[in-house]
């Protein structure tokens, strides 16, 4: 559907209800995002190999959210979305798809049941703590969501909360039939990674300013492009407790996890992650802190019976690893695991401004070795510069740039050879957010 029809519908839609809710203490919200991101990659993801050109590239994020909110009973939200590149879509819009198309980021219904008890079943995004294992991933454009049916229990200082999804691909399995009459094969081709997903969430305030949460989730997998290939469908699962404290005189986190099971491929998992970090404001102004984060890997260039990869599929790694990517976020370093040493400083020049600087030291958890010949750890080092200003209440201004030094481990496990020793990044983006109509009564 073309973006253009698809809007003109929808303000039609918006400016003819509001008499409906005119007799119930409801509301009826229309918001908008608009938020382009302009980068230059000499090496980010990964290090750039001699002959390789840097790349520019404008993409942009567009949302048109609509919330309808009745009392406490119901609310229903729907957030379409347009995820673009600047220039790929005609100037002079076509009949056909030219890239002006609209998806679906959100579409849910929460609805109250009893007490503190609700449920919400709809396409919806999951964030859970500092999503280091459940996250939006808001940094990527597209962001993720789930098609998932989710209990929440909320009491005084308990949340409790359960998430359960099933996913079917017919688009790749079944010609797109909504009718197929037989048949259950799942492909994860342009689709969720897992077929089934089943997650709790259990919170417990503790004191004034701490908190303690556990997280235990199931993964099953399957990757079945036809009958005559493996239909198992794997089980994964992943359980572990995290703690947060924040007061006015210092803050800190800590999180444990183990993950079991089998991997996408049947491979005995065996695999955990652990991560600590603290700090304080001081002087005026400022803040400071130091974390450490350790993932378990595979040894590379042996041969692998047990999977010690830890697995983190549905976080917001860019939060963590180094605003570059190399790590997790979608791009391969051999499965080898990660060890992360940071120290970072804040800097608040002003009420709506901070400026950021993050170092990070990573090596490999695994073993790395070529020819039977054990390499050094050292996967190098990053530095992460940025800052953020709130020009308006609608209106966020971000930037940065980083730098990555390479090591010669590193340009083996990212299969990069003769790569250079430094690599950068850097980006600015403008956020625009915010809410343009309500329809209150």
């Amino acid at each position: 559907m073309s973006t253009r029809f698809f809007l003109l519908q929808m303000a039609f839609l918006v400016g003819s209800t509001g008499a409906m809710f005119a007799q119930d203490s409801s509301y009826l919200s229309l918001s908008a995002q608009i938020r382009p991101r302009a980068e230059y990659r000499s090496g980010n993801f990964r290090p750039l190999m001699p002959g390789e050109d840097p790349a520019a590239l404008v993409s942009s994020r567009q949302r048109l959210n609509f919330d309808y909110h009745h009392k406490e009973l119901l609310d229903l939200h729907v957030s379409l979305q347009n995820v673009s590149i600047w220039g790929q879509a005609n100037a002079v819009q076509p009949t056909e798809k030219g890239g002006n198309t609209i998806g679906l980021f959100e579409a849910y219904g929460d609805v109250k049941l009893a007490g503190g008890l609700r449920t919400r079943f709809g396409r919806q995004a999951i964030s859970l703590d500092d999503e280091r294992i459940f996250g939006v991933v808001d940094w990527a454009q597209g962001a993720r969501s789930h098609d998932a049916l989710a209990l929440v229990y909320r009491q005084g200082r308990l949340d409790f909360r359960l998430f359960a999804a099933y996913n079917q691909n017919y688009k790749t399995n079944y010609d797109n039939n909504i009718n197929n009459p037989t048949g259950n094969r799942y492909a994860t081709n342009d689709a969720q990674i897992y077929k089934t997903m089943q997650t709790f969430y259990g919170k417990a305030m503790m004191g004034k300013y701490g908190y303690m949460s556990l997280v235990a989730y199931n993964m099953g997998m399957q990757n079945a492009l036809s009958d005559t290939v493996d239909k198992t469908i794997h089980q994964q699962q992943t359980i572990g407790l995290n703690y947060f404290r924040t007061s006015p005189k210092w803050f800190m986190s800590a999180s444990g996890f183990y993950q079991m099971g089998e991997s996408a491929t049947g491979t005995n998992t065996g695999a955990y992650m652990f991560a600590i970090k603290a700090g304080l404001p001081f002087a005026k102004n400022w803040d400071a802190a130091i974390g450490w984060d350790y993932l378990s890997g595979y040894d590379f260039g042996k041969a692998n019976t047990i999977n010690h990869a830890f697995a983190v599929p549905f976080a917001t790694n860019h939060k963590f690893y180094g605003n570059m990517d190399y790590f997790f976020a979608g791009n391969t370093h051999g499965n080898v695991g990660l060890c992360d040493k940071y120290i970072s400083l804040g800097f608040k020049p002003a009420t709506k401004a901070k400026i950021n600087l993050i170092a990070h030291w990573f090596n490999a958890t695994g073993e790395v070795y070529v020819a039977n010949v054990k390499q050094d750890s050292n996967l190098g080092q990053e530095v992460d510069l940025n800052f953020s200003w709130k020009a308006y209440p609608f209106l966020e201004l971000t930037g940065g740039y980083s730098t990555y030094h390479t090591s010669p481990t590193l340009l083996i496990v990212k299969n990069t050879p003769g790569a250079g020793d430094w690599q950068h990044w850097g980006w600015f983006s403008a956020n625009l957010n915010l809410e343009v109509l309500r329809s209150k009564r």
